[in-house]
Parts: structure tokens; C-alpha cells; sequence
């Protein structure tokens, strides 16, 4: 890279001309150069020719040379008026270095299919989780964030959709190569992301890549004077979407005791309290109370990271903290996490050289005893006709408005009853040493362990609330009448989870005669796991405000204590791994790729005859453009490869001790003649001692085009995943008398296309970039021991886990009651006009589990995204839009059905069917669990339609003038402001279409969208 310039120097004129020429490095001469005077709005552009001229003010200016596809040049021009410059070309995106495993290399010479972002691509957005931000960033990883709530919005990954039905489908996550949390990063310590997809590209990774690798860099210090960097947030978070739910009390009764007369419930509101809620000027007595707009409101988020990082020859060195402080749109909820990263290297001598790595976190969740979605549920459940408290003023919380009403707690008991608090500890620490004895070789070294450290609290108490409505006879107090709390007393849990690594690589590089280069990788690893867990449970003590367990008694305790709002207990659990692997390159002249790859890995995790397994991968790639006979002649084509792949993965990411005959000891006791109990034990499950590897075959074929270094770019890829001996458990007679035991059953494919487009340009000032993605995923059983068949089905031949359901066909109407040419309904044999009818499938006459049909939507279609960016002087602007198309959902319960635990109906059913509304759409008004509905909960009825396209982030920013701030010290300021999940375009109702699981309650803790400002600035 480098500028040529010629000139001469002469007296200065009142107007200083300069005149020139533009080239490349190669002397072709470039038109259209932007060249301006620095500091200035003066400018001019070059002709056909390359040639320019341009007036100044004087001789001492600073001209700025820029082009697209060319680096930008500054010249001093120092009194000469004709000045020469040669542009040099931007570095090829090519050429950038890629992480890998194990190593890195250039992206030029890739022959698998690897992914990468950058993390300043992903801090454009606010979002606290920093995994959340490869949200449609990259083809083929499709990221679902199951909620916005506080410290519980950690995403699904699946890369190239679900090629196994056994064990987990999560990728394999690698920060800075040892096994960590994605979730636990600060945004702004990632340097870059990527993603290994393909057999090649994963499978030194062996058993753990079946499902993809997802390797994290952190921010490493630079050369260079020492650089102090801060960046803040502030954040509004809000709902997306939900419910419309009736929220006048008058018309909410009205409606019930139409559902409940048809639904056979004896309940009904008095019609002298519905006239009181309609026209009683005491709304505090009788109220239209919105339970939404009282509970769900904005929530705060701050964001700060402090970074300091530099260098010498010696050493580099890159410290950073960070704090989130994350409100939930749900009063109660509150998440902190702290962040600090040390990231230090030293070069002992020219040969050697040490660092470490140590990633810390801090997490401390606290809310009410209800996790988000339990707390939605409750507010949906509400209804309209009580607040939080009785309108005395007494601030005594009210449980419902009359004792026989069907309803949850209110909300406000929720928060009454206590709370739960989680604090995590987590480190991530590694060191590591690289020893070059001779050129070309370099030995590479590194000890880790990542250790996690939970402590959880559930604390409740006693509380009193009262009904509204009912009063007692004597003394016309307000009536008690509470749940009460369902996990009395203090319930503490410890848990520890120990993940060290060891790893030694050996590479060695070498040109060997002309244009052959290879180099080559070996090494050893050996990984280990091991979580402990403790639970213990008191409920007596003489004063229940206390929240410590040393204050309560050992009366009534207990171990390892069960509920469904407690958080999930993992045995105790042991396992290692040991692995040897290695990898060659080869490369002749840069045009003709090869890479194989190899790994031989053991695992505790399958029975010893078949523990160790080998995981070999091929790929080769030809990168055509730097063939002769297209370099020569198309000179505009900066890169075109053609490459491929073939290889093995291994899956052991399955439970501990699968193969080994556990014994159960825990309330098992067996007498002994009359003698007291003696402890026993028992076998419950039968076990596959011949349990070997789960493993996916892999092929990959696709293309890398690059066309004026950026104007415009592809990458293309088809792919197929084979899925053979997968570890699953499959349903067994209850004949045998024990339980299912996990064996290699079944084979399963997964296969699709992944298409990314870009375009970038330079048009003198203004910049601007355009980027797409596509991909498409879809899975199908090859075989499968035992079938099985509910609301979804698992069969040869389908996708697994396919919606298997009734097919909803519209409302009973009048006329089709008694009518014999309408089929009977199996499920409600005795139909009211305004029931849900289902379809008739095989015509035989009846409604039946025979009539349930493969329903498309359990995965999507494709997943894609596209976005642009803009910059202009000082100005930049982003838009990044992210979609699902295909996807459904089979939601139900609390804002789906009417009075569902007293859920206020949704205003679809103002349009409810009655004999004067012959609806088709919308049955006649009921209570959840109505015999004319419920039945078919597993019905197309249920199923909505959860594609979505949404404007995932948008962002404006600044950067202030260096020379209204450098006075004060400060060498960079960006300010700006952008907005996530701004707007969605989907047909989905009641909620956000974006969930953790297509099936289950509609109520969740909504997704937000994020009004932010912010600044970045350097010192």
C-alpha cells in the first residue's frame, strides 16, 4: 500500500490550484475519484481520464483521495500545484484472517462453510444478552429469543435446522476455544463470531459438532499507545404486542354468564352487581380495571463498559468492565450482571510467548415467586372487576371480587408471598504459552477451566387478602380468602458445575518449491465435566419474616424438595472426554484447496466397548478467478471459489450413565418379617449396555463470488445432513415393568440452501451498503423403531415432531344440528350450534383420531434477513429487517379461551356466534374446558400462523467533530440513538410470534422493543 506523488512548487497565487492524476497500482487510470480538501467542502472528481483539478485557499492544505474499492488516501500538499497518486486497493475480504478450531485462516483459502460477524456488526444493536445479537446475521443459524425478561432470555440456537430427536440440539459454544457461556458476555468484549456448519469446517471438533460450533474471540489488546474507551446505554423496553382483552366489567359478567349458561357452570354474577359496575359513580368499589396497563408499564436499562487497552513489542493488553442494570416491564423483576475481562499476551523472547484469558461474570436475578410467563398468566387471569387493593385504603391486597368466581391469584398476591433470587458466579480463566523453535513450527499450549457457581433462593410467608364483593354477614368486613403461598418457609439451592480443558497443538508451515504450501495441525485435548447440587427446604419458624434457612427450625425439613416453581435439579453428574486430532492443509499457487481433517475421541458417556470413535471430514475448493484464462479477461471479478465437503460428526451430548444399571435407593424400604423398614434399592430402567456414538454424515457444496473487491458479493451453499444410531428413548410396553432406556434408534435427515448477497459502494461522501440472507432447513425421519402419534407425530417419511392434529371446519350453525349428512363428532357427540365442526377427513362418516392430518408450520419455511447502511460526512444510519416465514404456532389457555381461570375474553368475541351472529369463525361465547371446544384443543382451530418480518434494529449516529472535543482529551465521540423490534408484520394474534416452543400457553413474558440512546468515546 503506498502513494506516489510528484509536483513542483511555485509562488502562491491568491487561488491555489493542484492538478493531477489518479491511478491504480497496476496504472490504470480511475475515474470518478472523489478528491476533496480536508476540513472543507471544496471538492472535485476525476475525469474519464483520472485526471482532476481543484482550487484551495492555499498551498498548505490536505487533499483526501477516495474511491470505492480503494483505500483512502490523504496527501499534504505542501505548495505544489501537480500531484500524481496511485490508490492502493482495499484489502479483499478474502484476505481477512477467520478464526477456526484450533487456529485461524485466511478466508480466502476456507474450503468448509464458515460464518463470521464482527462484534461491531453486533453491538448496533442494544440488546442486553449479547447472544441474542447473531439474530439473522448469519445463513443457517436460526436464533429464537424465547421472552424479553430479565436474565431469562437466553436464545435457542439450531444451525441448519434439527438433524437428531434424542439428545440436544444446541451447538457447541467456544470462548476463545474453551467450552463457556455466550449468555454470560458483555457485548462489548467480543471481537468477532463464527460459526462452523459444515462437516469440514466442525469436525475437528468431532463428538460435540454434530450440531455446529459457534467459536467467540474476545478483544485482545493492540500496539500501540494506550487507549481508554467507555460506551453507554440507556434503553426504554416495552411490549411488542399483546392481548386485547375486555376490560369493562359490566360487559365482561354480561359475557361470562352467557358462557357459563352454556357451559354448565352454576356461577353467575347478579345482575343488580352488573348494574352497580355499570353505573355506580364508586369506581373504586366497582371498577373497569385494566390489569395490563397497570402491571405491564416501561422499564429502564443502563448499560456502561470501561475498557482500557495497549501495547508494546512486548506485550499487549486489554482490560474491560461492565455493568447492566435491567428492569422488567413486569413491576418486581430486576436483573444485574457485571462483567471483567483480562486479556493479556507477553513475547518472553522472539519464540515464546504467555497470556491469559479471564472472563468473568456476575449475575443476580430477583423477582416475585412467578418467573415471567406465570406472572403474565396472572395478569391476564385477573379480569376486570378488581384492583390490587381494597378501596378502604387499609393497602389490604384483594384475591377476586366474589368467593365463587373461577380465578388465580390476583397479581398483587404474587408479589406478597416473597421472592426468589438467583446470583451467579461464573469464570471463565484460561492461560496458555506458544513456542516457535524454528520456523514454521509452533507449539501451542493451553490450560482452562470454567467454573459456574449458583446459589438460588425461594422465600415465602404467610399473607392475608380479601374479597371485593363478599362481606361478612354480622359485620360487613371484607371477607378473607387467599391461595396462601405454595412454597412455604425458605428453600435454598447450591450449585457447582467444574469444566476444566487441556489442550496441546502442534503446526508447522511450509512452502515447499514453487507455489505448493501446506500446513499441517496436531493435538491432544482432554475435557472434563462435573456439577454438584444441593436443595434443602424449612417451613417452622416463630417469625416468618425472617428469609435466612438458620432461622427456621429443623421440624418438617426436607432434601431435594420438588416443584413445579422451582428451578430444575440435575443429579449430581460426572464426565470426561479424551481426543486426539489433527488437520492438513495444502494449497498449489492459492488456486487449487485441500483440507482433511481427523479427530479420535473417547467419551464416559457410552459403555466402554464403544466409547472411542474416529471423525474424519474432506473438503477442496477451487478458487477459479485466479485461473488465466478469467484473470486476464475479467478483471472486475475479484474472487469466484468453488468448493465442497464431505465428513463425520459425533453427538455425545446425551445424560450420564445411560449404559450402567443405576440402583434406586431414595423411599424405597422393604419389612423384614414385623421388624421396622430396611432400606432397599431398586433397578427402574432398563439399560443398552452396547450404547456407542450418536454420528451425522455430512455433505456441503457451494461458492464464494466477490466482484470489484465489494461492489458486489455471494455466497452460496447446499447442504445435507444424515443422522444414524441416534441416542433416543423410545416408548416401551408397560408390560416390561421398567422404563424406556436410551439406545441408538433411528436415522433422520436434515438438508437446505443458504444464499448471502451484499453490495457496497463509495459515491464521493457518501457511503452505503446493502446486505441479504436466506436459508431454508428441512428434516425427515428415515427410520424410527417405534412411531408415535398424538397432537404431533413422529413417522418415516415426515418431519419429526410434525403438528398431527383435527382440522378445523368453521362453527355448528343451526341447520346442522340432528342433520344426518354432518358428520359425527366423536368428542362432543351431542354439538350445540356454535361448537367447533371439524373436517370429515376420510368421509367415513365420524370424527375421529382418524381424521387427524399432518399440518405444516412446526418449522419454518426459510429464515431470512437484509439490511442497509448509509454513512454521510459525519452521519451513519442502519436498518437491519429480520423474518421467519412458514412457522406456526398451537397456543391456547390465558388470552386464547374465555375465562380461563377468569381471563377476560379477548375482543374477537364481541363477534362471538349467537343465533342472530351466525358466525363461522368465532364459536359462540364459553368457558375454558367447554366440552363443545375443548376437545379439540389439538385442532387447526388452535394453530395460528406465527411468520413474521420485523424491523429488528434501526440506528442513527453522530460523530462529534475532533475538534470541538480534543481540547478536553478526548480523541473519538459517537453519539446515537436506535430503536429494536421497532414494528413486526405478522398475523399473529395476542402476542409476539417469536417464543421458545411452537406449542403451549399464549401468555409469556412479553418480547421488547428498545428505545435507546447511547455514546461511544475514546481517550
Amino acid at each position: 500500500m503506498f502513494v506516489a506523488v510528484s509536483g513542483y512548487a511555485q509562488t502562491l497565487p491568491s487561488t491555489f490550484i493542484i492538478k493531477g492524476t489518479v491511478t491504480s497500482q497496476k496504472g490504470e487510470t480511475l475515474p470518478g475519484v472523489s478528491v476533496k480538501v480536508k476540513g472543507t467542502s471544496v471538492g472535485a472528481t476525476t475525469d474519464n481520464d483520472g485526471k482532476y483539478s481543484i482550487s484551495a485557499a492555499s498551498g498548505n492544505v490536505t487533499l483526501v483521495y477516495s474511491f470505492v474499492g480503494f483505500t483512502i488516501q490523504e496527501v499534504e500538499v505542501n505548495n505544489r500545484n501537480n500531484i500524481n497518486v496511485k490508490l492502493a486497493e482495499e484489502q479483499n475480504d478474502l484476505d481477512e484472517v477467520i478464526v477456526v478450531g484450533y487456529g485461524t485462516q485466511k478466508k480466502i483459502n476456507l474450503t468448509g462453510a464458515v460464518a463470521t460477524v464482527s462484534g461491531a456488526t453486533l453491538t448496533e444493536r442494544p440488546a442486553p444478552n449479547a447472544a441474542n445479537l447473531i439474530q439473522g446475521r448469519i445463513t443457517g443459524v436460526q436464533v429464537t429469543q424465547p421472552s424479553g425478561e430479565p436474565g431469562r432470555d437466553n436464545p435457542n440456537f439450531l444451525i441448519r435446522g434439527r438433524s437428531t430427536y434424542g439428545g440436544s440440539t444446541d451447538p457447541l459454544t467456544l470462548i476463545d476455544g474453551v467450552a463457556g457461556s455466550f449468555n454470560n458476555l458483555s457485548p462489548d468484549d467480543i471481537e468477532n463470531v463464527t460459526v462452523l456448519k459444515d462437516a469440514s469446517s466442525a469436525a475437528i471438533y468431532g463428538a460435540r459438532a454434530a450440531n455446529g460450533v459457534i467459536l467467540v474471540t474476545t478483544k485482545k489488546g493492540k500496539k500501540g499507545e494506550t487507549v481508554f474507551s467507555y460506551r453507554t446505554n440507556f434503553a426504554r423496553h416495552t411490549p411488542t404486542a399483546l392481548p386485547d382483552l375486555i376490560t369493562n366489567s359490566a360487559q365482561y359478567m354480561e359475557m361470562y354468564n352467557t358462557a357459563a349458561a352454556r357451559s354448565g357452570i352454576a356461577f353467575r354474577y347478579p345482575q343488580a352487581d352488573i348494574d352497580l359496575y355499570r353505573n355506580s359513580p364508586d369506581k373504586a368499589q366497582y371498577p373497569d380495571f385494566d390489569n395490563m396497563d397497570y402491571y405491564i408499564n416501561p422499564a429502564n436499562v443502563m448499560q456502561h463498559n470501561l475498557s482500557i487497552s495497549g501495547g508494546s513489542d512486548k506485550s499487549t493488553f486489554n482490560i474491560s468492565a461492565g455493568y447492566l442494570d435491567q428492569n422488567a416491564v413486569f413491576e418486581g423483576y430486576k436483573f444485574k450482571r457485571y462483567n471483567a475481562l483480562l486479556n493479556y499476551n507477553n513475547n518472553l523472547t522472539k519464540s515464546i510467548s504467555v497470556g491469559t484469558i479471564i472472563n468473568m461474570t456476575y449475575k443476580d436475578r430477583k423477582e416475585p415467586p412467578f418467573t415471567g410467563e406465570n406472572m403474565a398468566l396472572l395478569v391476564y387471569a385477573a379480569g376486570p372487576l378488581y384492583g390490587p387493593f381494597l378501596p378502604d385504603g387499609s393497602g389490604r391486597i384483594v384475591s377476586r371480587a366474589y368467593a365463587n368466581e373461577g380465578r388465580n391469584r390476583n397479581p398483587q398476591e404474587a408479589y406478597a408471598m416473597g421472592e426468589q433470587t438467583t446470583k451467579e458466579y461464573n469464570v471463565n480463566a484460561q492461560a496458555y504459552i506458544d513456542i516457535k523453535p524454528f520456523k514454521g513450527l509452533t507449539w501451542s499450549s493451553k490450560v482452562a477451566i470454567n467454573y459456574v457457581d449458583e446459589y438460588y433462593k425461594m422465600y415465602q410467608h404467610p399473607y392475608s387478602a380479601y374479597l371485593l364483593q363478599d362481606r361478612a354477614a354480622v359485620t360487613n368486613e371484607y371477607v378473607a380468602n387467599s391461595f396462601g403461598p405454595d412454597i412455604l418457609g425458605v428453600t435454598d439451592q447450591y450449585s457447582k458445575v467444574l469444566n476444566p480443558t487441556v489442550y496441546s497443538t502442534l503446526t508447522y508451515e511450509k512452502t515447499l518449491g514453487t507455489g505448493h504450501n501446506l500446513k499441517a495441525l496436531a493435538g491432544f485435548e482432554q475435557l472434563s465435566y462435573k456439577n454438584q447440587n444441593l436443595r434443602g427446604r424449612r417451613i417452622s419458624t416463630v417469625a416468618p419474616v425472617l428469609e435466612d434457612l438458620t432461622g427456621y427450625s429443623a421440624s418438617g425439613e426436607s432434601l431435594y424438595f420438588t416443584h413445579p416453581r422451582l428451578p430444575s435439579l440435575a443429579a449430581p453428574s460426572e464426565w470426561g472426554m479424551r481426543s486426539l486430532f489433527g488437520r492438513i492443509n495444502y494449497d498449489y499457487k492459492g488456486k487449487y484447496l485441500l483440507e482433511a481433517n481427523l479427530r479420535y475421541d473417547g467419551t464416559s458417556k457410552v459403555s466402554p466397548d464403544y466409547r472411542w470413535g474416529v471423525f474424519p471430514s474432506f473438503s477442496a475448493g477451487w478458487l477459479v478467478s485466479e485461473e488465466s484464462f478469467l484473470k486476464d479477461k475479467l478483471s472486475w471479478l475479484s474472487s469466484f471459489k468453488i468448493r465442497g465437503s464431505y465428513g463425520t460428526l459425533g453427538n455425545q451430548d446425551i445424560g450420564t450413565y445411560l449404559y450402567q444399571d443405576n440402583i434406586i435407593i431414595n423411599n424405597v424400604n422393604y419389612p423384614f418379617g414385623n421388624g421396622a423398614l430396611q432400606q432397599g434399592g431398586v433397578i427402574n430402567d432398563f439399560k443398552d449396555v452396547s450404547l456407542r456414538w450418536e454420528s451425522t454424515r455430512s455433505i456441503d457444496v457451494g461458492f464464494d463470488l466477490n466482484v470489484k473487491n465489494g461492489l458486489f458479493g455471494a455466497t452460496f451453499d447446499w447442504f445435507r445432513r444424515s443422522t444414524f444410531d441416534i441416542l433416543a428413548r423410545p416408548t416401551v410396553p408397560l408390560s416390561l415393568g421398567l422404563g424406556a432406556s436410551t439406545v441408538n434408534d433411528g436415522k433422520m435427515r436434515s438438508q437446505g440452501v443458504e444464499l448471502a448477497l451484499t453490495h457496497q459502494n463509495r459515491i464521493g461522501e457518501f457511503t452505503y451498503s446493502l446486505n441479504a440472507l436466506i436459508s431454508t432447513a428441512k428434516n425427515k425421519v428415515i427410520e424410527l423403531r417405534t412411531p408415535a402419534k398424538g397432537s404431533t407425530i413422529n413417522e418415516v417419511g415426515l418431519p419429526y415432531s410434525s403438528f398431527y392434529l383435527y382440522e378445523w371446519d368453521g362453527i355448528f350453525q343451526v341447520e346442522d344440528i340432528g342433520n344426518p349428512s354432518v358428520p359425527v363428532h366423536e368428542l362432543n357427540r351431542n354439538p350445540k350450534a356454535g361448537d367447533l365442526k371439524m373436517k370429515d377427513v376420510n368421509g367415513d362418516g365420524i370424527v375421529n383420531a382418524n381424521d387427524r392430518v399432518v399440518v405444516d408450520g412446526a418449522y419454518p419455511d426459510f429464515n431470512y434477513s437484509f439490511g442497509l447502511n448509509l454513512g454521510y460526512k459525519r452521519f451513519s444510519f442502519s436498518a437491519f429487517f429480520q423474518g421467519v416465514e412458514g412457522i406456526k404456532n398451537r397456543v391456547n389457555n390465558w388470552g386464547v379461551d374465555p375465562f380461563q381461570q377468569g381471563t377476560a375474553p379477548t375482543t374477537k368475541f364481541l363477534n362471538a356466534w349467537t343465533p342472530e351472529n351466525r358466525s363461522n369463525t368465532v364459536p359462540a361465547i364459553y368457558v375454558a374446558g367447554y366440552s363443545g371446544v375443548a376437545p379439540y384443543a389439538a385442532s387447526t382451530y388452535y394453530l395460528q400462523d406465527a411468520s413474521y418480518l420485523r424491523l429488528k434494529n434501526v440506528m442513527l449516529g453522530f460523530d462529534v467533530p475532533v475538534s470541538a472535543i480534543s481540547k478536553i482529551g478526548i480523541k473519538n465521540l459517537n453519539v446515537y440513538v436506535s430503536a429494536d423490534n421497532l414494528f413486526t408484520i405478522t398475523k399473529y394474534e395476542g402476542g409476539d410470534p417469536e417464543r421458545a416452543s411452537s406449542t403451549g400457553n399464549l401468555a409469556q413474558y412479553p418480547q421488547t422493543k428498545i428505545f435507546n440512546v447511547g455514546l461511544n468515546v475514546k481517550f
